[in-house]
């Protein structure tokens, strides 16, 4: 389940906007890889299936996504700035 990085395309914390606003991402005191396990174990718990939590994880990586996308002014109307991104 968690090997699925490049099929969402994700990349580096520090690549997204909006996990950007807060300035350093990581916490001391906490262990994100047993804390993601002991989120997927809950949903288990709970009966949502693996497709369904991948679901939500497409969701999260394609909200990741949207926020990096930046748009400039043109005229009275908007476009992407970077059609790269």
């Amino acid at each position: 389940m968690l090997c699925f990085t490049a099929e969402l395309g994700l990349t580096d914390l520090d690549y997204y906007q909006y996990l950007s606003y807060g300035g350093n991402h990581k916490v001391e005191s906490t262990n994100d890889a047993r804390d993601l396990q002991e989120t997927l174990k809950a949903l288990r718990v709970m009966g949502i299936q693996d497709s369904e939590v991948f679901d939500i994880f497409k969701l999260v990586a394609g909200i990741l996504h949207v926020g990096n996308i930046q748009f400039i002014e043109k005229g009275n109307y908007s476009q992407v700035a970077d059609k790269q991104c």
